[in-house]
């Protein structure tokens, strides 16, 4: 058996070598036919087996199998009509190692040939290449560029051949046209899908896309041009069936305004010119109302024009989101300007109503105070001069009257404190709400003993708020706490945090839920006089400082079993607590 780099050098002489240079024309002829290679090559095979006297000719592939294996594939087969051959198995892939055959894939990847009778061949290739009653073989390698990409095959069933220079020059031959045929399949190929994706590009492109000669002629366009200028086919049709000799505007361009010459400039001398945002100003229904256009012109061979991309883009929506954008914004400016006006008048309001709270508390502090003082003084003085004189019951009016005036100055004085702490400018500060809360006890009023009850006061950490209103907050709550308890047995109250809340916890007398809403209203009491004295300000004071603080407050509680206040004091607290309230 013989290994040859496959360059053979041999004469084709004779009636036999016609035959065989014959059958090799005949197969380039069929090969460099347009199509696939593949269609003629069943007859340009039969030809050249032929003419060298073959039992078989056969080209087969390189393929990987199903395991990543390398092999070989049948892609034709041509048997002599009679010769005891069993034709391949299309797409079947037979592995080199499977079939014995790696010497082979080795010598043929390299570019060389073998060939000469089976019986010189090693085991197990004998055996293998003779199964089927093989004497004789050349077997030469397909080559597509630097590819490897199969090979062509000769088999002899009649004697153990020694084949000449000139039939493995033929054969060498056959391999290289085959090799060429593949490689100008897959150029067609790629130019076929080189056209289908710059069609593809092209005709799917939301940019309208319009090719003209220097004349004006369109020669080509796609849907998105059509539908930009309402075009129909016919349209397109007159427009390319339209001859001219030089480029000439009309009506239908007038759009271009100012931007006419420099677009004129492109179809004369090359280059390129842009026209930005432009109103069509067309008739014709359906066409975009505003454009934008980029001309570009494709030099010849001599550097004139040959022909000029227009690329358009249709930008209506956009500009009538614009004008609906100025629109709002004009819209959105003449509602600020309301609107300051309006806080304008609400304010010069709120300065009035300011002064004339202002005034109010005057009269309060002074003008009300002169007449209760006067009725206190006569009151006092008609029990001193005169309680001999008069009867029980008329001493007992005198005392009401005073016990009255006592509960109107107190009531006055709550309504001077909500006036001064509405009135009052938050000064923010890092607080620590344990001192807070023991100066809170320390100026609790003097009928409320804070060593009366059990007071329990957890780690109340850092806050930031006004000292002297969140002081204000926890003298409300503590004094409620201690004055609703101070008929228990063991008065309870407990003052913590849990995270983000504080809460004011008593063990006193509660209060049923569904009058919660009355708490924090001015002058509201959900309990008499008689029972538990007080003014009805406290907590509208608590909840005016809290809310100031951007906090909320709000209450828990059961009739007979106490009450819990909770509030918190904004989002810029300083630090978390996670213990829960007991």
């Amino acid at each position: 058996m013989d290994e040859h780099d496959g360059q053979g050098s041999g004469e084709i002489t004779g009636a036999s070598g016609h035959r065989i240079l014959a059958a090799v024309a005949y197969m380039a002829e069929q090969l460099l036919r347009p199509g696939p290679w593949t269609e003629n090559l069943t007859s340009a095979l039969e030809r050249f087996g032929t003419s060298v006297g073959a039992d078989r000719l056969h080209v087969l592939q390189c393929r990987r199998d199903d395991l990543g294996r390398e092999g070989l594939t049948c892609i034709e087969d041509w048997i002599r009509p009679g010769a005891p051959i069993q034709r391949c198995t299309p797409g079947e892939i037979c592995p080199w190692e499977v079939q014995g055959l790696t010497r082979w894939r080795s010598i043929l990847g390299q570019g060389r040939t073998l060939d000469g009778p089976v019986a010189d061949l090693p085991e197990p290739e004998r055996t293998v290449i003779g199964r089927q009653g093989t004497l004789s073989v050349a077997t030469v390698p397909v080559f597509v560029g630097d590819e490897w990409w199969g090979v062509i095959g000769i088999d002899d069933c009649r004697q153990p051949r020694v084949w000449s220079k000139a039939e493995m020059e033929s054969l060498s031959t056959a391999a290289r046209l085959i090799g060429n045929g593949v490689q100008r399949q897959r150029a067609e190929a790629a130019i076929r899908d080189g056209v289908a994706l710059e069609r593809a590009i092209i005709d799917l492109s939301p940019i309208g896309i319009s090719v003209r000669d220097r004349t004006g002629r369109l020669m080509r366009c796609n849907a998105a041009w059509q539908r930009i200028w309402a075009m129909t086919d016919a349209d397109v049709h007159d427009e390319m069936m339209r001859e001219r000799d030089r480029l000439q505007l009309d009506e239908r361009d007038s759009y271009l305004g100012p931007y006419t010459d420099d677009v004129v400039r492109v179809y004369s001398e090359g280059g390129s010119a842009y026209v930005p945002e432009v109103a069509t100003r067309q008739e014709r229904p359906g066409v975009a109302a505003w454009v934008s256009q980029r001309f570009f012109a494709i030099p010849d061979e001599h550097g004139g024009v040959s022909r000029v991309v227009t690329l358009t883009e249709d930008v209506s929506s956009r500009r009538r989101a614009e004008e609906h954008a100025s629109d709002l914004v004009e819209q959105l400016q003449e509602a600020a300007r309301d609107l300051e006006q309006r806080v304008e008048q609400r304010t010069a309001e709120l300065r009035t109503a300011n002064e004339e709270l202002r005034a109010f508390t005057y009269s309060v502090s002074h003008d009300l105070r002169a007449p209760l003082r006067v009725l206190d003084g006569f009151s006092a003085a008609l029990i001193e001069d005169f309680a001999a004189d008069l009867p029980p019951e008329a001493l007992r009016y005198a005392q009401r009257v005073r016990n009255s005036v006592r509960e109107m100055g107190h009531l006055i004085e709550r309504m001077l404190e909500l006036s001064r702490l509405t009135r009052h400018k938050i000064e923010r500060r890092t607080l620590r709400v344990n001192d807070i809360v023991a100066e809170a006890i320390d100026t609790l009023p003097n009928d409320l003993d804070p060593q009366r009850a059990q007071l329990v006061i957890g780690d109340l950490g850092e806050c930031s708020a006004d000292p002297l209103l969140l002081r204000h907050v926890f003298v409300n709550l503590i004094s409620n706490a201690l004055k609703f308890t101070r008929n228990r047995t063991t008065p309870l109250v407990e003052i913590g945090r849990d995270g983000d809340v504080y809460y004011v916890r008593d063990n006193g007398v509660g209060f049923p839920m569904e009058l919660a809403g009355k708490l924090f209203r001015p002058f509201q009491r959900l309990h008499s006089a008689q029972e538990f004295e007080g003014t009805g300000v406290g907590l509208t004071i608590v909840s005016r400082i809290v809310m100031s603080h951007g906090g909320r407050v709000w209450a828990d509680a059961r009739e007979g079993e106490g009450a819990c206040f909770r509030f918190t004091i904004g989002e810029t607290q300083t630090d978390q607590y996670s213990a829960n309230a007991p």
